[in-house]
């Protein structure tokens, strides 16, 4: 059974395939956060913690520094995983 794609959800793919465009190797954590209209420090916190399933980081503290790595191929196929699965795409 074929489902429809809804409109909202294209134009997300479309945004998706322009933020791959303009970052073909890594995804700055603020662009990924607009993208999934949530706060950039939520993101990043997220991150830091290893429970961020398409992103790299660690927080070495106060006295340390803060790294977090989003790469473009690792996210882009973390958003639309579901959809080549159930075939939509």
């Amino acid at each position: 059974m074929k489902i429809k794609m809804p409109d909202r959800v294209a134009e997300k793919l479309d945004e998706l395939d322009e933020l791959c465009e303009k970052y073909p190797n890594k995804i700055p954590v603020n662009v990924a956060a607009k993208f999934l209209c949530m706060d950039a420090n939520v993101l990043r916190r997220s991150i830091d913690q290893c429970k961020c399933p398409f992103a790299i980081g660690c927080d070495n503290g106060p006295l340390g520094n803060r790294y977090s790595h989003i790469p473009t191929a690792t996210f882009y196929f973390w958003y639309t995983a579901p959809l080549v699965r159930n075939e939509v795409i």
